[in-house]
């Protein structure tokens, strides 16, 4: 039996107050050097009531996660109502604001082991083919977004519109790959993404019997992205920011490309540091720039831990055993990352609840 030593509880969280600090004072740089005096007052300006249209628009995309997540497991032969899929997803979205190595996703393969008797592979399943499709999503529409820059903004041009064909290509070619040529693709992940072979060729092999759902699961994907943007256009209009869809889009998908680089927990000063510079290159002043970056990022951070009081309750969770789940994630994800998974119960999992 794999049991979670308090060496390593406390190796974790010490890599969690570091991440934490980290990205704190990567915030704290950004916002003196944008000018935190005028970022204030801008973010002031804003009328509260703004918050309706916000609100809206987020609880759609987290609608279209639940049902993705639904979609998902009925392909693992789990039946979970979309209630209890949105909380699940909550509930791993809270632990993902905590912890900088997104551990949400081990979370609910726990979660799912112990409520639902589905087996770690399966849930290993699901949980990646998620995260691929996100990661698809984000890249497909970012390389849009590059062809299609309005001539005159920023970073628009020849060179754009290259860097867009580029990165279409490596996807049509990676997903070609994939699907024609799984073991092909797997040698391809050397180095640190080594330990994500064997959970994406379970993927492929699992999606064998049920090719016809992933078309759908991706243009879920597509859709949740588009209403992030659809966040941030609204914050931008509040600050007076006057830029096209395009070039949101375009802010939001790269600014979440460099949140998902592992640096501090859910990518606190990663986030609002490249939304400054991005936002900068099209031509919004640092100051308001900040704002929005700050706003964006703390507006979908409050706004999802709110929604998760709701979804523990729901799961029937409290803090302290989702804190358990989450020492059991870490310990599942390291025993799977060392290419060492074994059918023993972790610590924790010696009973699964039906």
């Amino acid at each position: 039996m794999v049991s979670i030593g308090h060496g390593a509880e406390l190796k974790r969280a010490v890599r969690f107050v570091l991440s934490l600090t980290a990205g704190l004072l990567l915030l704290a740089a950004v916002g003196v050097i944008c000018g935190l005096p005028e970022a204030v007052s801008a973010a002031k300006s804003i009328s509260p009531a703004w918050l309706l249209p916000l609100s809206a628009v987020y609880s759609i995309s987290w609608l279209l996660r639940g049902a993705r997540l639904r979609m998902a497991l009925s392909m693992q032969g789990v039946s979970k109502g979309f209630l209890d899929s949105l909380s699940l997803e909550l509930a791993a979205d809270l632990v993902n604001q905590f912890v900088p190595a997104r551990l949400g996703d081990a979370v609910k393969v726990v979660y799912l082991k112990r409520r639902d008797g589905l087996g770690y592979a399966e849930g290993i399943f699901s949980a990646v083919l998620v995260r691929i499709l996100d990661l698809a999503a984000l890249l497909v529409l970012a390389g849009l977004c590059l062809v299609m820059l309005p001539a005159g903004s920023g970073g628009a041009g020849a060179a754009s519109m290259a860097a867009g064909f580029a990165v279409l290509s490596i996807i049509i070619l990676a997903g070609s790959l994939f699907w024609f040529r799984p073991d092909g693709f797997a040698r391809l992940l050397a180095g640190p993404l080594h330990r994500f072979r064997e959970p994406i060729l379970r993927v492929r092999d699992g999606i064998s019997g049920a090719g016809r759902r992933v078309p759908g699961l991706f243009l879920i994907s597509c859709a949740i992205w588009i209403f992030d943007v659809m966040t941030l256009y609204i914050f931008l209009a509040a600050l007076d920011i006057n830029l096209g869809p395009v070039e949101t889009s375009f802010v939001l998908f790269l600014s979440n490309l460099a949140k998902a680089v592992p640096f501090s927990p859910n990518g606190l000063g990663v986030y609002e540091g490249a939304t400054v510079a991005l936002l900068t290159g099209f031509g919004v002043d640092q100051a308001r720039a900040f704002a929005a970056g700050v706003l964006d990022h703390a507006f979908m951070n409050l706004f999802s831990a709110l929604l998760s009081l709701g979804a523990l309750a729901r799961l029937g969770l409290s803090a302290g055993a989702l804190g358990e789940m989450s020492r059991t994630a870490a310990s599942l994800r390291d025993t799977a990352g060392s290419g060492q998974m074994t059918p023993e119960p972790l610590a924790g999992d010696e009973e699964v609840v039906p």
